[in-house]
Parts: structure tokens; sequence; C-alpha cells
């Protein structure tokens, strides 16, 4: 790390012959000069983490035969250059940490040698271009932090190389395009199967059968299997319940030697189906909760039952042939009124119990 500081002399560009330029981790608070643009030779840049401000010059797209265009963490603003389009050999770009507004050239979807593009934490609005699904070398999508709107393109679909994608807290609606995988609005590909969710948070408008995300069908019920004789078991997953626990655990058995005798009288009768019995668990062992954790391999969206007022409902089957309906906490229940959280859950126990075979 040096501490140059000034501006960049537009001088240099009479080093015509010159392939690789850092200036990285100085102090320069000048514009980028336009003259870089005479650099035709030029294959690296690096300008990260300087006070570079003003624009991205237009000046910039001669430099045809750059791979590495570094400008991350300075305060440069305006609009990304469609002119960049023309950096065919471009394998890195590193745009990210600014103050760049607008929207996103299409034009960036002719970088077809493009491996790393990353343009987060700027203010970049409108839709992502469906021209990025050109970019078929692409291994890291990042674009978190900004104010993109609109849909997420089904043309992502064609960046099989994918490794690592990050869209977060943008404005980005609807659901996640099937194209991006075979299970309907969960996509398959190592970028989302690699990803946490909060890959995608943030976005209100977004919605699919993932966990952290609102489902986009909201009626999408969970169809037990027919499977006769075995028990639900609703665990709550949350380190402290408290008083609240013991009066839910007590209305649960009176539930439950209710649908017992339900059970026993159906069974007597034969005129219905066996009633699932139901009863309430407050997790004390680790051993039970790492099981949970091994069998949804960390509440995957496989897993996936519904949403309730406070949490995620998950399916968990048991080696011992018991199956779970289990609530992953979204916060801390000191967070609610104790009133409000008895009676919500409650209602939820009793939708639970409702479900048949």
């Amino acid at each position: 790390m040096n501490a140059l500081f000034g501006s960049i002399p537009p001088q240099i560009s009479y080093l015509s012959e010159l392939e690789y330029l850092d200036l990285s981790l100085n102090k320069f608070s000048s514009k980028i000069p336009p003259e870089i643009g005479r650099l035709t030779n030029l294959k690296v840049l690096h300008l990260r983490q300087n006070n570079l401000n003003g624009s991205i010059p237009e000046e910039i797209g001669r430099l045809n035969i750059l791979t590495e265009f570094v400008l991350q963490n300075n305060q440069i603003d305006g609009f990304i250059p469609s002119s960049l389009g023309n950096m065919s050999n471009l394998v890195i770009l590193f745009l990210y940490g600014n103050e760049l507004s607008g929207f996103v050239p299409p034009e960036m979807g002719n970088l077809s040698n493009l491996d790393q593009l990353d343009i987060s934490h700027n203010l970049l609005t409108d839709p992502i271009p469906p021209t990025f699904g050109n970019l078929k070398k692409l291994t890291i999508l990042h674009m978190f932090d900004n104010s993109l709107t609109g849909p997420i393109p089904s043309e992502l679909g064609n960046l099989k190389s994918l490794k690592s994608v990050s869209l977060q807290h943008n404005n980005l609606l609807g659901s996640i395009p099937a194209s991006l995988g075979d299970l309907g609005s969960i996509p398959d590909s190592n970028a989302f199967l690699n990803a946490s969710i909060g890959a995608l948070q943030g976005n209100k408008g977004l919605c699919g059968n993932v966990t952290g995300l609102e489902p986009c069908n909201a009626s999408m019920i969970y169809k037990h299997s027919s499977k006769r004789g075995h028990k639900v078991v609703f665990l709550l997953v949350c380190p402290l319940l408290g008083a609240v626990t013991v009066l839910l655990s007590i209305f649960g058995f009176v539930l439950f030697m209710q649908r017992r005798n339900t059970d026993l009288e159906s069974k007597q009768s034969k005129t219905e189906d066996q009633v699932l019995s139901l009863s309430i668990v407050h997790i004390n062992g680790r051993t039970l909760y790492d099981k949970i954790i091994k069998v949804t391999n960390g509440f995957d969206a496989l897993y996936y039952i519904g949403k309730g007022g406070h949490g995620t409902i998950y399916k968990v089957g048991l080696t011992s042939g018991d199956i779970l309906a289990v609530k992953k906490f979204n916060r801390p229940l000191h967070d609610a009124g104790e009133n409000r959280f008895q009676k919500e859950f409650l209602n939820e126990i009793r939708a639970l119990i409702d479900i048949r075979h």
C-alpha cells in the first residue's frame, strides 16, 4: 500500500506499450482521465480503493484486449457506459462499492468471456438485462444492495457455469424463474443450490418455495403421506419458551386426548380414516435438534410445509418412523405479546390437527 494522492495524470496515456497498470490502495481523488482509453495494449487495469470520483469515461470501451477492470471501493458516480460492452476479452469486472446509478446497460451481455461480475453496493435501478443470459462463462454474479427492479429474467437459466449469485437487497419481484431449474420455482443450478437465502433476501416482491421467501402460492398445502399409524409431533425450535410452553403443552395434551378418543370412535364405526394424533414437545436435548438439522439438511426448502404467524413449518421424518411437523421461529418469542402469540399459535395447532392422511 502506498500513499499516492492527487490526480491520475492524463499523460499516462503516453505509455502506449503498457500492459499492466495497478494504482490500487492509494489516495487518488480525481476523475479517471479519458486519455486512459488510448492504452490499447492494456490487459489489466486495477484502480480499487482510492477516492476516485466522477463517471467512468466512455473511452474505457476502447481497451478491447483488457481482461481485468477492477474499480471497486471508490466514489465513482454516473452511469455504467454502454461502451463496456466492446471489451470482449474482459474476464473480471468489479465495480462494486461506488455510487453508480441508472440502468445496467444491455450491451454488457456482449462480454462473452466474462467470468466474474460484481456491481454490488451501488445505486443501480431498472431490471436486470435479459442479455445477461449470454454470459455463458460467468461463474460469479453479484448485484446485491442496489435498487434493481422487475423480475429475475428467465434468461439467467442459461448460465450453467454460475457458482455464486447474490441478488439480495434490491426491489426485485415475481417468482424465481422455472428456467433456473427443474423443480418448479426452485432452481437447481449450482449457484442456487449452494446459495443461502441471504442471496435473495431483501426483495419484498420476490417469492418462491425457498426457505426465507414468501411462497408464490399462498394456498400451498402439504399433503401428508398416506401411510397409516404415524404420529405427527409439533416441535418448537427456539431456545426458550418459558411459561408459554407449559400452557401450550397442557393444551396440546388435552387436544391429543380428545383426538385419540375421536380416533377410537372412528375405528369402531369404521366410517373414518385414522385421525392424526398430535403432541407438543419442548426441545431440551441437543441430540434431537441435531437429528432434525441433519434430516432436513439445515431446514432445506424441500421439507417446507407452510408458514405461520411466527415462523416456518417443515416436515421431518425420523428413522423411528415418526413424522414431525417442526416449526422454526423467525424471532425470539419475547418480541411478541404472550397473549397474541398464544392465540395465533393455538390456531396453528388446530389447523395441524385438522390435517388428514
